[in-house]
């Protein structure tokens, strides 16, 4: 199963780097402060990095900020689509998607 399938039942927020500058490391705490402020969140979110060599094309193809710069860039899938492209170390607005598209817990 693709990460960012439609059959994914996780939210998937990908920190996507150019190889010479590597993914984003301040993020990285902060990813582990988020995950483990939600209930189950192992079924219902995952964090991943993706080096522009791996991104696939139909991905690249539809980033509103052009290609990769130095500039952090993130992308949150839900249920196969891409629902926000977050441009720069803002952990506000990756932070407020993410409680924006998470599955909500079965009742």
């Amino acid at each position: 199963m693709e990460i960012t399938s439609a059959e994914n039942p996780r939210l998937v927020v990908i920190d996507l780097y150019l190889p010479w500058c590597g993914a984003c490391n301040i993020m990285e705490g902060n990813y582990r402060a988020m995950y483990f402020n939600f209930e189950n969140a192992a079924e219902r979110i995952a964090f991943y990095t993706c080096a522009e060599e791996q991104i696939p094309q139909e991905i690249a193809a539809a980033m509103k900020f052009g290609p990769l710069t130095c500039k952090p860039r993130f992308m949150v899938f839900a249920e196969g689509e891409k629902k926000e492209e977050i441009l720069g170390a803002d952990f506000t607005k990756i932070e407020t998607a993410v409680k924006k598209f998470i599955p909500q817990l079965d009742d």
